[in-house]
């Protein structure tokens, strides 16, 4: 492709404290049942194997809002379903007295599970006056302590005991921070010494302990033998925000939303939430449902969040109100100077003020020197209550003191201006700023700068048009595609524009197309734009050389055409950058037909010390070549180009190529068979790059659905097949078009529809055939022989594969060869079975040798099928082997299926009788797990694994009893 990558290839900490208490958050329960749980893998991992000890005590520590409830509540649900109780206790700050409130309430809550009175200890009858409710269930106490020490060890003990009674409990005590000193002394006694089965997890705010205060009231070490894990719950990370994001607004989280949402909420869970809340209304108000949203201007500040900071202003002295009202209109972390002058203190004074603020926790030091708020709410929040006169004042202060500093703080002096209204002033720095931005080489930050120009409806038409044409010159290496291209195309439909700056405008248009799904659009532009640029020859060669490669249905010698054309337009003294935007397509296209001249252009283009749009296309020339080496069957070749790629991408910043490379990597590890986690990749790399790009990209897509066929899914196989198709169609990109059309042919064949299978692959082999490239029918060959035997069109089918083999003399293609040798087995298969099975086994060794462990299985099953009538003995031995290796790739469906031909022919050893596997899921109950876990339903279960439905039935009734679930929740629990 032209000059992007190829291919389209909820609960806070919830204590019920007043609303005006520090950091007492409570957003709404909507959020609990809505937003997914994210990112939190490794911290659910440690709890879980500290809940797998006999016993354990868990620290959860963090923030307030930052998700310790939520993440203690994940872990337990899980660790209860092996019929563990949880019982969980909240401390608050303003709770009336009562001993052992917390823990007290949180065994209030076992009601239902205590056991009978008379097998409860009498020590447990000490606590009959802390619940008196449960009195009739609890026995008497038989000599109570006199002294108020005495009395507190007897309940001590009581609780203790009462929690053995209990069996395996999880007892969760949430904000420990606000506990008194009775409750801290409790736990310790249980912390010290936890009785069997017991798993203590406690959560709580360091920064709300008294200073030097230990949080269990004295030092705390954990027991030898006693499981447990000390957990420091930091803010999500860029990349969980965007998740949650787009689990709440879909394809409207746009990455700048996503970006601006990470730091306005400096990663915390409970601001994120709070934020897409108020996102959710206002869009469901006002917002179509394909509209995106580029800010958050539009969102209040939340009310908890208001009143705690409030509440931590509240009492400081003057002197830190005035560094923090600085900071607040400031916007961004800067230094105790800087400060100083815009809140007009002398040293002394700021130093003072700065250190007030830091104690109070409103402003931190984000890096030496440096203070600012903990996240940007909070200095909404500030911001908000300064009125209108001091804030006029401060933002003057701050422009002029922003203008000493060398060079010009442009952009935070472009915020300042427009905020006090100037529109002139704020033109003219914004300006300023893309060219020193420009200057530096950070297009991301101009692109986004002239975007905010061209929003602005009063900028005059002149600068308007200015801001435009710069942005088309830079609006293709920018991750947010949306955006920019409306931005460009209402300005190239402006009448009055200069045939030359449209054309121009156009070219970048185009370019910043090609990267999305609108290919054919993107294709209209850059040709609409050729005669446009006739006095500006190099910039129409680019034009041709995008054209070039955007379309991988046209013929190859139309490709090679339009990079001829482009190379004779481009003028002798042709810019370094234009000849390797040229080499870089040219590299794409010979290395997709393994032209040896392609990897030694690719090769020759330079890695280093050359300008950096150079860099860039060398870059993408690699990317390009390492999916080419992919297709062509050169795995190991294909890593090491993308490696290079990719790291030649991050030091040139081009982060379309960057989040662009996980595409190949999935088809890499789907063909090298590591499936482990493919599924959260594929779906995570759709959310990721759908929001942009506009439709899902394809090849996702199509890992989807050759992972749903290898388990026997064949319904939501063929929804991926078909999406994947059609997208691909829509991109022209033939590549991933024949993949999804063979892989919807395989699904009609499984399923016994043998027309439809010949239907689908008809229209992509016609589409082969007229690029030119037989290369590209890598996976599309043997579907299309095999439906076409199964629809008895042999002579068709015999013909295809001669007129593929004639195409791919001269070239060495790996997995298209195999895919010959493979389709001849296939034709042989019924009149020269010997010949038929050494063929299919050719295939298996070749696709062995490239790493590819699924089709090397694929083969060896086709090669025991055609043995199965002249070699019964290797027959089996080879479906052996294929079973073992389809159960080691998680194949559930083609093992089950190997099995099935083994159990009819008799080939198959009898299984161990008598074999319990008790509380454990057996092979075959995990199997059925896990189709359960995707939405199977009974009838796809046994087609997927060959069973009856009566068996089926036993299995989901044995899986559902010994996992202690139900369907629901399995699906849900595997979504999460």
């Amino acid at each position: 492709m032209p000059d992007q990558a190829r291919g389209s290839s909820r609960t806070p900490d919830r204590g019920s404290a007043t609303p005006a208490a520090a950091h007492a958050f409570t957003p709404g329960e909507q959020t609990q049942r809505e937003l997914p749980f994210v990112s939190r893998t490794r911290e659910l991992a440690a709890i879980a194997a500290a809940l797998g000890s006999p016993s354990a005590v868990i620290l959860v520590e963090g923030e307030a809002g930052v998700g310790k409830s939520r993440l203690a509540q994940e872990a337990v649900a899980r660790a209860s379903r092996d019929g563990r109780l949880v019982l969980t206790g909240h401390c608050h700050p303003l709770r009336e007295p009562f001993p052992f409130g917390p823990v007290i309430d949180a065994l209030r809550g076992a009601r239902s599970a205590f056991p009978p009175l008379q097998e409860l200890p009498a020590t447990v009858g000490a606590l009959a006056p802390l619940l008196p409710e449960l009195t009739k269930g609890l026995p008497a106490m038989h000599v109570p302590a006199s002294d108020p020490r005495g009395q507190r060890h007897q309940l001590f003990e009581a609780v203790r005991a009462l929690l053995a009674a209990l069996g395996p409990v999880i007892l969760v005590i949430e904000d420990l921070h606000w506990a008194d000193g009775a409750t801290r002394e409790l736990l310790l006694v249980l912390a010290r010494s936890p009785r069997p089965g017991l798993g203590l997890v406690l959560t709580y705010r360091t920064e709300d302990l008294a200073a030097g205060a230990a949080v269990l009231g004295s030092a705390y070490q954990r027991p030898p033998g006693i499981g447990g894990a000390d957990i420091r719950l930091a803010p999500l990370d860029e990349a969980a925000v965007r998740s949650l994001a787009r689990s709440a607004l879909g394809a409207a989280a746009t990455d700048t939303l996503c970006r601006q949402l990470y730091e306005h909420s400096g990663g915390l869970p409970l601001i994120v939430e709070e934020y897409l809340l108020a996102l959710a209304a206002l869009r469901s108000r006002s917002a179509g449902p394909h509209e995106p949203w580029t800010g958050l201007d539009r969102v209040e500040v939340p009310r908890a969040l208001q009143e705690a900071v409030s509440q931590r202003v509240a009492g400081l002295s003057a002197e830190a109100v005035a560094i923090i009202d600085a900071a607040a209109v400031l916007a961004v972390p800067t230094t105790e100077s800087l400060l100083a002058s815009v809140a007009g203190l002398d040293t002394d004074g700021a130093e003072r003020g700065v250190t007030a603020a830091l104690t109070a926790h409103v402003l931190r030091e984000s890096e030496p020197g440096h203070y600012g708020f903990r996240h940007t709410l909070a200095r909404q929040s500030v911001y908000g209550r300064i009125l209108g006169p001091r804030r006029r004042r401060l933002h003057l202060r701050a422009i002029e003191a922003l203008r000493a500093v060398e060079p010009p703080a442009h952009v935070q002096i472009a915020h300042h201006t427009l905020l006090l209204g100037d529109q002139q002033a704020w033109l003219h720095e914004a300006v300023a700023a893309v060219e020193h931005s420009l200057a530096l080489g950070d297009e991301g930050v101009a692109a986004g700068i002239l975007q905010r120009i061209l929003a602005e409806p009063l900028v005059p038409a002149a600068a308007r048009v200015q801001a435009a044409t710069a942005l088309s010159r830079i609006a293709y290496t920018s991750v947010d595609y949306s955006a920019a291209a409306d931005a460009l195309k209402s300005i190239v439909a402006s009448p009055d524009l200069p045939m030359a700056t449209r054309g121009e405008m156009r070219l970048g248009l185009g370019l910043l197309m090609t990267g999305t799904a609108r290919r054919t659009e993107a294709a209209r532009e850059l040709e609409k734009c050729i005669p446009e640029l006739a006095d500006q020859p190099e910039l129409a060669s680019r034009a041709m050389c995008a054209l070039a490669v955007i379309d991988t249905f046209s013929p190859i010698e139309d490709s090679f055409a339009w990079l001829d054309r482009a190379e004779r337009t481009l003028p002798d003294n042709q810019v370094p950058a234009a000849r390797a935007a040229i080499d870089a397509n040219r590299a794409t296209l010979l290395t997709m037909v393994n032209d040896s001249a392609g990897w030694e252009l690719l090769e020759r283009m330079p890695r280093d010390a050359a300008p950096l749009d150079c860099l860039r296309h060398t870059a993408r020339g690699l990317f390009n070549a390492a999916a080419n080496a992919s297709y062509l069957g050169f795995d190991d070749r294909a890593h090491t180009l993308l490696c290079e790629a990719e790291e030649l991408a991050r030091t040139t910043g081009s982060p379309v190529l960057a989040s662009s490379s996980g595409i190949p990597r999935l088809i890499l590890d789907w063909s090298g068979g590591r499936w482990a986690e493919l599924d959260e990749r594929s779906r995570t790399l759709i959310a990721a790059l759908a929001a942009d790009c506009g439709p899902p990209p394809t090849e996702p897509l199509l890992i989807a659905g050759q992972l749903s066929m290898a388990r026997g899914q064949w319904a939501w196989a063929r929804e991926q097949f078909a999406a994947a198709e059609e997208q691909a169609v829509h991109q022209r990109n033939l590549e991933s078009a024949t993949c999804a059309a063979a892989g919807l042919s395989r699904v009609h064949l499984g399923e016994g529809n043998a027309e439809a299978a010949w239907d689908a692959v008809q229209k992509m082999v016609e589409a082969v055939r007229h690029r030119g490239i037989w290369l590209s029918a890598t996976h599309l060959l043997s579907a299309a022989v095999q439906a076409a035997l199964a629809c008895g069109r042999a002579p068709e089918a015999d013909a295809l594969v001669r007129e593929v083999e004639a195409g791919l003399r001269g070239r060495d293609a790996p997995a298209i060869t195999a895919e010959v040798e493979l389709s001849y087995g296939l034709l042989l298969m019924d009149s020269e079975p010997v010949p038929a099975a050494e063929r299919c086994m050719r295939a298996h060794v070749q696709l062995r040798g490239m790493g590819r462990p699924y089709y090397a299985a694929q083969a060896m099953e086709h090669s025991a099928r055609a043995l199965s009538h002249v070699d019964e003995q290797e027959a089996a031995r080879q479906l052996a082997e294929a079973v073992d290796d389809f159960r080691r790739l998680g194949a559930s469906s083609d093992a089950a299926r190997c099995r099935q031909t083994l159990r009819d022919r008799g080939w198959e050893r009898p299984a161990p009788s008598g074999r319990s596997y008790g509380g454990q899921l057996s092979p075959r109950e995990t199997e059925v797990a896990a189709l359960l876990s995707r939405g199977a339903a009974n009838r796809e279960i046994a087609q997927a694994l060959f069973l009856s439905p009566r068996t089926v039935e036993h299995h989901v009734a044995r899986v559902l009893s010994k996992l202690n679930t139900t369907r629901e929740e399995l699906g849900r629990a595997d979504r999460t």
